[in-house]
């Protein structure tokens, strides 16, 4: 990898994607799905400019897992920020509902990542 094998990049995207994905997915929610896919390419920019840190490969997913909260707790930051500049109420723009959707279930969703929209970047990092 730090030699530039490109196979070597896509093997790694293979094998922790799935991990990384999964990190952002508890930290934000389902509904949050574009964001999420902007982050995990956020998550392996940020490594791959970072790999010629990584020392030992039996600790690469340790890495990961740790640069992948960094971007968690750096995104919670900026919505935190742009809660105090967007021009509605929450900060949030509205979701437009698609047809076909459990309601309740997505409201009960909802809630509970306003829930989590109350910890600080730590605790909600850690929760996750």
């Amino acid at each position: 990898l730090r030699r530039g094998d490109e196979r070597a990049t896509l093997r790694l995207w293979q094998k922790y994607a799935p991990l990384v994905r999964g990190i952002l997915r508890r930290a934000f929610g389902p509904q949050r799905e574009p964001d999420v896919d902007d982050l995990l390419q956020e998550t392996f920019i940020l490594f791959y400019r970072r790999v010629h840190r990584v020392r030992d490969a039996q600790a690469l997913p340790a890495y990961l897992v740790k640069m992948t909260a960094n971007v968690v707790r750096a995104e919670l930051r900026f919505r935190h920020v742009r809660r105090w500049v967007m021009p509605t109420r929450t900060g949030n723009l509205p979701d437009a509902p698609s047809p076909g959707q459990d309601t309740a279930a997505r409201q009960a969703v909802t809630r509970f990542y306003a829930v989590l929209d109350r910890l600080s970047a730590y605790e909600r990092t850690a929760y996750v």
